[in-house]
């Protein structure tokens, strides 16, 4: 009988030995940390101008915006361009946009609409960026090694929230969010410069129109029962289960009348978990039944969500918080791996811009849950959160039992 889990005891980061994909990881890795740096302290900066967890909603609003309207596109320009020339040109967009909200911060002029309109500019950028990153992936490593690739992403996504949450919330409080946002936009050219070692793959152009691609991408993912149903729990993760960093904001200046320097531990406990599960599922030789994984961990995010609006100790929120992460992460490695794997390599762009569309639902779901936090509070928003999780797993389960058995 054959095991659908067991460890290998094979090298965990074999992956890392492609020179394309090291590079990759670098920047991922440079990315993720200018990410958590600059979100600490936007976050921050946001409520201590607003004080409203509403306002930490809407100001990523923009970001949500953008993604929705632009990524289907996108996803079609990676399906037909050299995709490393749009994720340079993404990544020093980016520097150049960071750049300017750290200046605007060090002026001492920053507004709340400056880091809305940020929000916005960097959905626009991110909707090109992220599905042209995901479909680059098998050009640069063998599909045998694609779930060790994710995971080794994952563990620098990991390493990035366990250790710049807290350097950040530090940060803010010994040298203020001006010099944190400035040490965000230096991370992000350092990203930039490690994207200029990735390959060279030419793009023959389709003969169809790009309206056609998009339509034929969309048709070719909902007529598949699998890719169809990974869609949905894309959809359905980041509308409920990616505000914890938004909403644990309110949660650590309100209810447990800390600063940010909490925060930023708290973050980083978040992240120490999501790396555990990374370097876990990095030893794993052959997983088997992917699908079943990442239906479980849907539901152990929710019940550990519901666990952290009851928790009012610090030690069982740390741990609480960790399982936390690690659940959030084997939901993302097995999803992506999963779609990866499904695609063929002629829609795999079109695949992953609409993953990168549902990501707008996070920021949608910040207006949500911030109006509940700020009317009921955040235990609240917590509670509603993690019960529709655990829904969703029983109606996923039974409704498409296909997906329990799915390697």
């Amino acid at each position: 009988m054959s095991t659908s889990y067991r460890l290998s005891l094979q090298n965990p980061f074999q992956a890392l030995k492609e020179r394309s994909y090291l590079w990759f990881w670098i920047s991922r890795l440079a990315s993720e940390s200018a990410l958590r740096i600059g979100g600490v302290a936007t976050n921050w900066l946001v409520y201590e101008i607003t004080g409203s967890a509403l306002a930490l909603g809407w100001v990523s609003a923009g970001r949500a915006l953008a993604t929705v309207l632009i990524s289907p596109w996108a996803g079609v320009l990676s399906d037909r361009v050299e995709k490393k020339r749009i994720i340079l040109v993404c990544r020093w967009a980016m520097v150049l946009l960071s750049g300017a909200i750290a200046l605007l911060a060090y002026l001492g002029i920053i507004q709340v609409w400056h880091l809305a309109l940020s929000s916005l500019f960097s959905g626009i950028i991110d909707a090109f960026y992220n599905p042209a990153s995901a479909a680059v992936m098998p050009e640069l490593i063998d599909k045998k090694l694609l779930l060790n690739a994710y995971s080794l992403n994952s563990i620098g996504l990991g390493i990035a929230s366990m250790v710049f949450p807290a350097v950040s919330g530090y940060f803010i409080e010994w040298w203020g969010v001006p010099l944190v946002l400035a040490i965000y936009a230096a991370v992000y050219a350092a990203s930039a410069l490690a994207m200029h070692h990735l390959p060279n793959v030419q793009v023959e152009t389709p003969a169809d129109s790009p309206g056609k691609a998009l339509k034929d991408g969309l048709n070719y993912t909902l007529r598949d029962t699998i890719l169809g149903t990974l869609i949905i729990i894309v959809i359905i993760r980041f509308f409920l289960a990616m505000q914890f960093n938004s909403l644990m904001t309110k949660f650590v200046s309100d209810q447990l009348n800390m600063g940010a320097s909490t925060l930023g531990l708290i973050l980083s406990v978040f992240g120490f978990g999501s790396l555990v599960a990374s370097i876990v599922l990095a030893c794993m030789h052959n997983l088997k039944q992917k699908g079943r994984l990442l239906l479980i961990s849907v539901a152990a995010f929710g019940l550990v969500l519901i666990g952290i609006a009851f928790s009012r100790s610090m030690a069982v929120l740390y741990v609480l918080t960790f399982l936390l992460g690690a659940a959030s992460n084997v939901q993302r490695i097995a999803n992506q791996t999963m779609l990866q794997t499904r695609a063929t390599d002629e829609y795999r762009g079109r695949v992953m811009s609409l993953y990168s569309t549902c990501q707008a639902f996070g920021p949608v779901s910040g207006l949500v849950f911030g109006a509940v936090a700020d009317a009921g509070g955040v235990p609240l928003a917590f509670i509603i959160q993690g019960a529709a999780l655990i829904l969703t797993f029983f109606v996923i389960r039974y409704a498409v039992p296909i997906m329990w058995k799915t390697d």
